[in-house]
């Protein structure tokens, strides 16, 4: 009785503490992947949602006649059918694929081009890359085939049984790269900055810059992409994030929308439930939170849940990048305005790493093009073109920005990556511009309240590598994280699997509890 009058509870309103096996906190895709696996083993689950729609920055908006997609660009190593993933195989055991949706592949790996007019478009599958760059870098042939000889290796180290005699004597290699940057390791091979700049395109899908990001996870997302090639989801992320709530539904799940989580409730030094901003309470046997864990901590927990030492680990490491993108509706094909390529990374120095520093928002030196017509042709009306122009931001310099500069400031930075794009690559298409859409790191963190808009949780880098970073299981009983800022890190893969592993360390405390 006195327990239940501590969290507000009279004799009459004593909920059921255990109508849930699980509550999960925030519908992105951390909380779509722990759903799914909950509800493919049968238990019960609240999954609560503050938005209006699913998916977190695996969604969608409407601007005119073009439907934008949020964030993603492709899918890595999604997988095919004769060569499936391990995210292809989960949503092939759901029954999402084939029936429900289809994927789109990337016609090429990436490409990319310099100041100087010299345009590289990168092959699929690691032989042929290394001849690519072979055709294009003859004097650094037989570096070349030791490079792409190494990283073949390193990623089946990464992809094996963890024995740490199989490593040493097999993948040797991968014990050597694991304390190095990207660069550091492109040093061991090459002297030509261009080749080690073209090879590197990737570095921003993974750090804040190159020099920050960690070779090993480099070289697997790079392995990735070759082997596995990049897809994009038939109808944009934002029908992959409805199909999943479908089946969770589906499969006896529940789902609120518009229901932020203001607290979670504790007793005996268990988590147990959950209270909504309007004040509505639901209670369970565990909780998932897909919010992030700063937030979770200082926000949402009573004070003196944590140690200091933990405190300490989610606040300690420095936050990822955000981005700065700017969505563009075109009122011509692609074929007219001559766009024949999908990702382009547009480089304006051969110092890539100084032109990643963006310190101030005076000038564009690096950035990326993505034509969505290029990856689904049908994914804008006839005779038009969605393009999406974007640059990795932190988010601490937007927050410098006077209020009353701060669209001015928008509008200058969108204006000088379109001047960019008609320098190096797609001359007079601010004439074809029907419908234009600006998002600075401050309008991520809006959407998301990830602080300074990181899109991908804390940096990752060589000291701040998946193995170190944050677990989904946390020291309160029956609280559990998942998402970008957890375990392997940013990205619609590495979160939706976060989510599952968070459910599966569910699963195991349920186990353990006797079903209890």
């Amino acid at each position: 009785m006195e327990e239940n009058l501590e969290l507000g509870f009279d004799q009459q309103s004593t909920p059921d503490l255990d109508k849930y096996d699980a509550i999960i906190i925030g519908a992105g895709l951390g909380g779509l992947g722990a759903a799914t696996q909950l509800t493919k083993e049968g238990k019960n689950i609240l999954l609560l949602e503050k938005h209006n729609a699913p998916g977190g920055f695996a969604t969608s908006f409407v601007r005119g006649r073009f439907e934008f997609e949020s964030a993603l660009h492709e899918l890595s190593g999604f997988g095919t059918p004769e060569n499936p993933s391990g995210l292809y195989s989960y949503f092939t055991e759901l029954g999402l694929i084939p029936d429900k949706i289809q994927f789109h592949y990337a016609p090429e790996l990436y490409a990319c081009v310099f100041q100087d007019g010299q345009k590289y478009v990168l092959p699929y599958d690691p032989d042929e890359y290394g001849q690519y760059l072979i055709l294009h870098f003859p004097h650094e042939k037989e570096n070349i085939l030791k490079f792409i000889k190494v990283i073949k290796n390193i990623y089946e180290g990464m992809s094996g049984p963890i024995k740490p005699l199989r490593i040493l004597f097999k993948h040797m290699w991968l014990i050597r790269a694991l304390g190095m940057s990207t660069p550091q390791f492109l040093r061991k091979f090459f002297t030509d900055v261009r080749l080690m700049n073209v090879i590197q395109q990737f570095w921003a899908y993974l750090s804040k810059s190159p020099e920050d990001s960690s070779a090993v996870l480099f070289i697997g997302a790079l392995m990735s992409y070759l082997t596995k090639k990049a897809a994009f989801p038939d109808k944009r992320s934002h029908n992959m994030s409805q199909l999943l709530c479908e089946y969770v539904l589906e499969n006896g799940g529940e789902i609120r929308l518009n229901s932020l989580v203001n607290k979670i409730i504790t007793q005996n030094e268990r988590a147990i439930g959950v209270e909504l901003i309007n004040g509505q309470r639901y209670f369970g046997k565990s909780i998932i939170s897909n919010v992030n864990p700063v937030c979770t901590v200082s926000k949402m927990l009573p004070k003196g849940t944590f140690k200091d030492s933990y405190i300490k680990r989610i606040t300690a490491p420095p936050l990822g990048s955000s981005i700065f993108t700017v969505y563009l509706g075109l009122n011509k094909s692609p074929e007219t305005l001559g766009i024949d390529l999908y990702e382009v990374f547009i480089n304006l120095s051969d110092d890539i790493n100084e032109a990643a520093l963006h310190t101030n928002l005076d000038q564009t030196k690096i950035m990326v093009a993505t034509c969505y017509n290029l990856i689904d042709p049908d994914i804008s009306p006839p005779g038009t073109t969605m393009l999406a122009l974007a640059v990795l931001h932190p988010g601490e310099i937007w927050q410098s920005v006077p209020p009353t500069k701060y669209f001015d400031m928008k509008e200058k930075v969108a204006n000088d990556l379109i001047d960019v794009c008609e320098d190096i690559l797609y001359p007079n298409i601010r004439e074809s511009i029907e419908v234009v859409e600006i998002a600075s790191p401050l309008t991520y963190y809006r959407y998301s309240k990830h602080l300074n808009g990181t899109i991908y949780g804390t940096n990752t880098n060589v000291l701040d590598n998946p193995v170190l970073k944050l677990k989904q299981r946390t020291p309160l009983k029956g609280l559990y994280f998942c998402g970008s800022w957890i375990g392997e890190g940013g990205g619609y893969d590495p979160s939706f699997n976060s989510g599952r592993k968070a459910a599966k360390y569910v699963l195991r405390q349920f186990n353990e509890d006797g079903g209890k």
